[in-house]
């Protein structure tokens, strides 16, 4: 297959939303549980889903999981089936293997038994509260594994009309523009008239920045801080 492959298992509230985000961003996500209700609930809005006993080596490996480039495992509340699920991905070959955690034990557990990475979903969504009380125009700010960080943000009204040069972006908050997004109306085929992103993936210094624009930076992470203290 042309795109990434997923494998999301466990389809509790956690799973069937990265499921399903996943989707949307363009991946191809196989959907698995041993809950047939739930499997039929998504098995239109992913590639594929299916119900199998997930702690069963041969069920598990029959699905093709062990194909997939990244699985997440969504069953952290119930340690004994994320060891075990984790297990038998990694056995069967699963490259990447991001598994829930309930607890800071229980992610210790899961690393030393092969996940490469554990979410702790309350802690994440307690990071992005934060975010959004204390910076209510950022869309999103990501952590690089250099160091950098990635920072979408609604363009500030003093940036409006004004081009990256003459906002001299770089030099003013050390950070790189990488890309501008704005809204267009489009009327699809029905009549409708509707909204939708699109991205200037490649901004030059002449690009004008627009009232209603979302810009894409990076940077160091102090710089990315000094720049939200600036724009707030």
């Amino acid at each position: 297959m042309a795109g990434r492959q997923y494998a999301v298992i466990g389809l509790g509230e956690f799973g069937m939303s990265v499921a399903l985000s996943l989707t949307e961003l363009g991946g191809e996500v196989m959907a698995i549980d041993k809950n047939p209700q739930l499997v039929e609930e998504i098995k239109d809005e992913v590639m594929s889903s299916v119900c199998v006993d997930v702690k069963d080596e041969r069920s598990l490996e029959e699905t093709g999981v062990g194909d997939v480039d990244v699985a997440i495992v969504g069953v952290g509340d119930d340690l004994e089936t994320a060891i075990v699920v984790t297990v038998l991905l990694k056995r069967l070959g699963v490259p990447e293997v991001v598994v829930k955690a309930s607890s800071a034990l229980h992610a210790h557990i899961l690393k030393l038994v092969g996940a490469t990475r554990i979410v702790d979903p309350e802690k994440e969504m307690g990071k992005r509260i934060a975010m959004e009380v204390w910076a209510p125009d950022v869309n999103a700010r990501i952590r690089l594994s250099t160091g950098q960080e990635v920072l979408e943000v609604a363009a500030p009204q003093s940036f409006w009309g004004k081009t990256i040069k003459q906002l001299s972006f770089r030099n003013t908050f050390g950070l790189n523009i990488i890309a501008i997004k704005n809204k267009v109306v489009q009327t699809t085929k029905k009549g409708e008239v509707v909204e939708k992103w699109q991205t200037n993936q490649k901004p030059t210094a002449d690009d004008v920045i627009a009232q209603g624009d979302v810009i894409v930076a990076v940077g160091d992470a102090k710089n990315i801080k000094a720049f939200l203290g600036k724009i707030r």
